[in-house]
């Protein structure tokens, strides 16, 4: 198998269980949250935030849009079959990735300065959990996107 066919399949893998994560999130982990109660709901949410960016977590986030990304460029500069596909699945790699830094972490980061047992935290909790979970399915379905068009882009170059 030729390099650029491994690395978009690399890629694909990669994008596919960074997706993975978003789509836990969509559908059972921010449901449990809200559950909780907004002092509980802002609290679980802080936790999460604050664990979440492991080296093994970061490495994945980062990692496969960079991979997704030299993908692309490797099919571009190299002409080959697929090559289009493998650009589309590295925008929406990035794409993913910019909804992450733009709208996912500046909202986690004003949530990280709310109080949870403060008076406010139903307010603070209603002003995170809808926006945040919007993005959330955005990056998702990107990231999916990404990892399907990735993994046509390898199909046609293989």
């Amino acid at each position: 198998m030729r390099a650029p066919v491994v690395l978009s399949v690399v890629a694909s893998v990669a994008t596919a269980l960074n997706a993975g994560v978003f789509f836990a999130f969509s559908t059972f982990v921010m449901r449990a949250v809200d559950d909780l109660g907004p002092a509980g709901s802002v609290r679980a949410m802080q936790e999460i935030n604050r664990r979440a960016p492991t080296p093994a977590f970061m490495t994945l986030l980062f990692g496969s849009t960079l991979l997704a990304l030299g993908s692309g460029v490797v099919a571009l500069v190299g002409a080959g079959p697929g090559r289009w596909w493998a650009v589309a699945g590295a925008v929406a790699a990035v794409a993913a990735l910019l909804v992450t830094i733009a709208v996912n972490i500046p909202l986690n980061q004003r949530l990280d300065r709310a109080d949870p047992g403060g008076p406010d935290s139903a307010d603070r909790w209603r002003e995170f959990a809808a926006p945040w979970l919007r993005a959330n399915h955005a990056r998702g379905v990107l990231g999916v996107l990404a990892s399907l068009l990735l993994a046509v882009a390898a199909v046609a170059a293989g």
